[in-house]
C-alpha cells in the first residue's frame, strides 16, 4: 500500500535524497538535475533499461531532430554518474513516513543476469528459444529470445532473462547453452527476488504513459490508421520508397506510402482519409 498523511518535518529530520519513480525522458532528467547538484538519487524503472517511450521514436516533434541522439548522452551521463543509483527491473512496494522522511520499499525481480555482464550478445544468439517470443520495445514487430537486451543502447547494458518465456525457469529443463558460452559467468538462476529498504526526503513520480487501445475510440473502420509507435517500428526515417503497409485487424493494403517516416499520433476513419485525399485532388477556385 502507498500512501501516508504527508506532515512537515524539521530540519533534523530532513534526509538528503530523492526517489524518482519512472526511467523515462522526464525521470531521467529530473535525477541528472538533482544528482548534478549534490543530492543522492534512487532511480526506479519497472523495466530491464531505462529510456522509456523516448528510446522508441525514431524522430521527435516539432523539430525532427533524432531521439537517440538527444537521449543517449542523458543515459550515459545517468549510468556513470556517482549520486545515481539504478534500480531497474523494480517497482514501488510501499512508502510510508512524510515529507522530508520517507520510507520506502522496493521490490527488484530477479534479472537472472549479474553485474559481470559484459554485453557481448552470446547469451541471446545461443539461446534455444531465440526468435520465438516477441519484443515488447519494438512494439512486438520484431522477435527476442529467452534472454534478451531491449535494445542496443539500452541503460545498463546487462542482459535479463524472462521468466515467462525461460524453459529452465518455467519447466526446469533446458540444455542451458546460454550459460555454456557466458565467458562472464553472468548468468545466474538462483537469483531471486529482493526487497530494498530506501529512506528518502521526497518522491519524484515519472510513471510516463501508456497507449490507448485505437479500436476502442468508436471511430469505425480505421483501416487506414496505425498508431505513431507502431509506424516508427515499421517505417524508420527515411522509409523505403515503396513501402507497403497491412492493417492488422483487415490485412488491408493501403498501398503506396512516400518516403519518409510515418507518423500517425491518432486513428482516422479510412473515409475520412479518402475524403481528404478528394480535397486535395480538387483544383482550387481563384478568387476574383
Amino acid at each position: 500500500m502507498i500512501g501516508e498523511s504527508v506532515k512537515n518535518s524539521t530540519a533534523q529530520d530532513t534526509i538528503g535524497a530523492v526517489l524518482v519513480v519512472g526511467g523515462g525522458i522526464g525521470g531521467i532528467q529530473a535525477s541528472l538535475d538533482l544528482a548534478d547538484n549534490g543530492y543522492k538519487v534512487y532511480l526506479v524503472e519497472e523495466k530491464p533499461a531505462i529510456g522509456g517511450v523516448m528510446a522508441q521514436l525514431d524522430k521527435t516533434f516539432p523539430t525532427n531532430d533524432c531521439s537517440l541522439c538527444i537521449l543517449s548522452p542523458k543515459l550515459v551521463d545517468i549510468g556513470r554518474h556517482p549520486n545515481v543509483t539504478l534500480l531497474t527491473n523494480s517497482e514501488v512496494a510501499n512508502i510510508s513516513g512524510s515529507a522530508g522522511n520517507f520510507s520506502v520499499s522496493v521490490n527488484q525481480k530477479a534479472r537472472y543476469v549479474t553485474d559481470d555482464c559484459v554485453g557481448c550478445a552470446l547469451c541471446t544468439e545461443a539461446c534455444v528459444m531465440a526468435g520465438r517470443f516477441t519484443n515488447e520495445f519494438d512494439e512486438n514487430l520484431k522477435k527476442r529470445g529467452a534472454i534478451y537486451i531491449p535494445y542496443p543502447q539500452a541503460v545498463p547494458l546487462r542482459y535479463v532473462v524472462d521468466s515467462n518465456d525461460c524453459l529452465y525457469l518455467k519447466y526446469g529443463k533446458c540444455s542451458q547453452k546460454c550459460m555454456s558460452v557466458c565467458g562472464a559467468h553472468a548468468i545466474d538462476f538462483d537469483q531471486k527476488d529482493t526487497i530494498i529498504d530506501l529512506n528518502v526526503g521526497a518522491v519524484i513520480m515519472a510513471p510516463g504513459y501508456k497507449v490507448f487501445n485505437a479500436e476502442n475510440t468508436g471511430t469505425g473502420d480505421s483501416g487506414m490508421s496505425s498508431l505513431h509507435l507502431n509506424s516508427n517500428g515499421s517505417f524508420p526515417h527515411p522509409a523505403p520508397p515503396r513501402a507497403i503497409s497491412s492493417d492488422p485487424p483487415t490485412k488491408r493494403n493501403p498501398g503506396r506510402l512516400p518516403g519518409s517516416s510515418v507518423s500517425v499520433h491518432v486513428t482516422v476513419p479510412a473515409a475520412t482519409i479518402t475524403a481528404l485525399r478528394s480535397a486535395a485532388r480538387m483544383p482550387s477556385k481563384r478568387r476574383s
